[in-house]
């Protein structure tokens, strides 16, 4: 009887959905005065909670979006600004940004340690992405 009781019980509690997580946006407007904007062709996806750009060459960074963007939930997520759209998994090329230490934006940038583990990581600061231009 016992183990019966044991069997419902963890079989009820293995049903049970929770909601996924709101993956963390996050958003400044940062250009160090001796930045240098390159390429960064690559994809959106979510790593450790965050949206982040996984390159084309390998690494995955977070990424800081400019000032005004949002997160919409929904299938597929979209991340929208004044002047466009992506999703979440869509490819972004032409891109162009630079990769700088989260040190340079961490007092700028609300949740940020939330999606790197030392001010020495780097973070994607995201400048134009598919056409779309973005005011830093």
């Amino acid at each position: 009887m016992l183990l019966s009781l044991l069997v419902m019980v963890v079989g009820v509690t293995g049903c049970t959905s929770v909601p996924e997580p709101t993956p963390i946006l996050l958003q400044g407007r940062i250009i160090p005065e001796d930045a240098v904007i390159e390429p960064l062709p690559g994809h959106v996806v979510i790593s450790g909670g965050c949206l982040a750009l996984a390159l084309d060459s390998g690494p995955t960074y977070p990424v800081v979006w400019p000032a005004g963007a949002a997160l919409e939930l929904g299938e597929p997520k979209l991340i929208t600004f004044p002047n466009g759209k992506i999703s979440v998994g869509d490819t972004l090329d032409p891109s162009a940004g630079l990769l700088i230490p989260a040190s340079s934006v961490s007092k700028a940038v609300v949740d940020i340690d939330s999606c790197v583990e030392s001010a020495d990581d780097i973070v994607a600061v995201m400048t134009s992405i598919n056409g779309i231009l973005f005011g830093q």
